[in-house]
């Protein structure tokens, strides 16, 4: 389906809700449309469970409270390093930028999440973030009006709405606490999932054999016709040890078209065959796949912020590797796991750009003013504080779209 007509179709969807809402039809169901693309349902369920959870952890909250101001201001620096690098690329790759599926040019990769996956991350990351709003509000005896659910344009959310004269009225402290709180609780819970996914990794699964696996052949070469096939598993090529695809590449690359290769395979004996030709150079036919060095990749924190890894972790449902359970259950968990350590990492530092009236928006704003309040030579304060918090917000929100802006245009 083309993307013109789904937005269309979503386009349309929101022209009829829109008219719903005009009737009052939508309230019979305590529904409304706000702002043209954000529909709620506001309920006072669970203003009770906030409650009780600032009662009996009010202790525990209040400490915290000073590790999520400390981490959301780590998060802007993060965001803000990744936005220069992100705009230092744009300029100086601007060919390859324009390039990339649009996909790509989006820091949160929301169009590569698979649904289901996808939508039991957001709904857990949305939930989390907002009850954690809620408790620091009522931790400082800001009331909380509505607690709901929606959807703004496509994306599902959850949302905890403290009263506003009570924000204007609590301290500016207060206030980066309670900002901070929904974005710190994403990251903590990123991490925790990064842990039990390489927990889960480590427990369950091990490699089949050291060597490469044949993720795939070409059918059209001698490999083939000497009995290659996918999910072999090569342990040696000519006597020499195969670990990685580094070795694989140098017997490659140091032989020429037409010469023989014994294949060594850890379940299918050895296998004779002859190179053929490709541009001029040797060429087996044969996609390999490092088997150890995927597993070690599982088991690294830093490959797990880009969802290819989500796409990757299917592999380990083939015979490279082995399984103390059924794969499928184990699969099941560590994906769910991965998934939610993913949505929850990036809506995290994403929610903390500097833009206001994003989390990050709302730290920076109270940073600036509680800057600002300290220059006496300063006259009208709350006019320079807005300036400046409204020229940083744009600064950041056209770098963050510059890639997007690029491809359109290029």
């Amino acid at each position: 389906m083309k993307w013109q007509y789904i937005i269309t179709a979503i386009l349309t969807a929101w022209i009829i809700l829109n008219l719903l809402d005009k009737v009052d039809f939508l309230s019979k169901y305590n529904l409304s449309v706000e702002s043209g693309f954000f529909l709620t349902w506001k309920t006072d369920k669970g203003k009770k469970l906030i409650e009780n959870l600032v009662n009996k952890y009010k202790d525990f909250f209040s400490k915290l409270g000073f590790v999520n101001t400390f981490t959301s201001i780590l998060a802007i620096l993060v965001v803000t390093a990744i936005l220069v690098f992100q705009l230092v690329i744009t300029v100086e790759q601007t060919e390859v930028v324009s390039k990339l599926p649009i996909e790509e040019a989006v820091i949160l990769p929301g169009f590569a999440i698979p649904i289901f996956y996808g939508a039991l991350a957001l709904g857990v990351a949305i939930i989390f973030h907002e009850f954690s709003h809620g408790i620091y509000a009522r931790l400082d005896d800001i009331e909380i009006s509505s607690l709901g659910v929606g959807v703004f344009a496509v994306l599902p959310l959850a949302f905890v709405e403290p009263d506003e004269e009570d924000i204007e009225e609590s301290s500016r402290f207060t206030k980066i606490k309670m900002f901070s709180a929904g974005v710190s609780t994403n990251i903590y819970l990123a991490i925790s999932s990064f842990i039990v996914v390489v927990l889960l990794i480590s427990l369950l699964f091990t490699p089949a054999s050291s060597g490469l696996g044949i993720a795939s052949i070409n059918q059209s070469t001698p490999a083939y016709d000497s009995g290659l096939r996918e999910d072999m598993m090569i342990t040696h090529m000519n006597g020499q040890e195969i670990d990685e695809r580094g070795d694989f590449l140098e017997i490659i690359q140091n032989s020429e078209p037409g010469d023989s290769i014994i294949i060594k395979t850890k379940n299918h004996g050895t296998i004779s065959t002859t190179l053929t030709e490709r541009d001029g150079e040797a060429f087996l036919g044969v996609g390999p796949l490092p088997i150890k060095q995927l597993y070690n990749n599982f088991r690294s924190p830093q490959t797990y912020i880009s969802p290819l890894t989500g796409e990757s972790l299917t592999l380990l449902d083939s015979p490279f590797y082995e399984s103390t359970i059924n794969p499928s259950i184990s699969l099941l968990f560590i994906q769910s796991g991965f998934w939610i350590a993913l949505v929850n990492f990036w809506l995290g530092i994403i929610n903390m750009m500097p833009i206001y009236p994003l989390d990050g928006g709302r730290v920076f704003k109270e940073l600036v003013e509680g800057s600002v309040d300290r220059i006496n030579l300063i006259k009208n304060k709350t006019k320079v504080s807005r300036y400046i918090v409204t020229f940083i917000s744009v600064v950041f929100l056209l770098i963050y779209i510059l890639p997007i802006i690029v491809l359109l245009v290029l």
